[in-house]
């Protein structure tokens, strides 16, 4: 929030971003996207104090998006692989090479949504839309090869399914009703989130 006293960024962290926009027909429209860059943030904490260079640590994305569109009907998603070095933390401390840095990890994980929208002709300035979306993280070698450290991927998937019908009473007021379900895997209580919601939005 703009009223927050809490610094929420970090202007260490540098990024780049491209994607590359075409459209092979008239009803397809086809993206390719990449970035690359520093995330971790520097923290006011004793275990931080031996390290203080963690823009060093990257992650790589790699995504294509898609946006298809017939008489009443729209298809859109995403899918996306991302890869992350990371340091390594016992829980105490970061674990160190022979040279005294960070000993760096390599994992990755893809994610990935599918949309499909329709705007009913009969019921001028409504629609339907249901959503199916996933995150899926990649077994690390890196874990595997420590000591006591045998559970794997490194962290839980999560698959989300959401309906949503919309009703746009005037050029800027919208109407949304919307329900998500998501599940949460590999954890021994296998939780089960649901959540509705009914969103009025104004333009102006």
């Amino acid at each position: 929030a703009l009223a927050s006293q809490r610094n929420y960024t970090n202007l260490e962290n540098f990024a780049g971003i491209v994607r590359l926009g075409f459209q092979p027909a008239i009803f397809w429209q086809q993206g390719i996207s990449i970035s690359h860059g520093s995330f971790m943030q520097q923290q006011q904490d004793t275990i931080y104090s031996y390290y203080d260079d963690f823009t060093e640590f990257t992650q790589t994305v790699i995504g294509t998006d898609l946006v298809i569109g017939y008489s009443y009907f729209e298809l859109s998603g995403e899918i996306f692989y991302s890869t992350w070095s990371v340091p390594f933390f016992n829980g105490e401390d970061f674990e160190r090479d022979y040279y005294g840095k960070a000993k760096a990890f390599s994992l990755a994980n893809y994610a990935a949504y599918l949309d499909l929208r329709y705007e009913p002709p009969f019921i001028s300035g409504t629609y339907f839309a249901v959503r199916y979306d996933i995150l899926r993280f990649i077994e690390s070698d890196d874990i595997k090869n420590i000591d006591g450290m045998d559970y794997n991927p490194w962290d839980n998937d999560v698959t989300r399914y959401q309906v949503a019908f919309g009703y746009k009473f005037a050029e800027p007021v919208l109407l949304k009703l919307t329900y998500m379900d998501q599940k949460t895997e590999n954890v021994e209580t296998d939780p089960d989130d649901y959540v509705y919601r009914a969103i009025l939005t104004v333009s102006f």
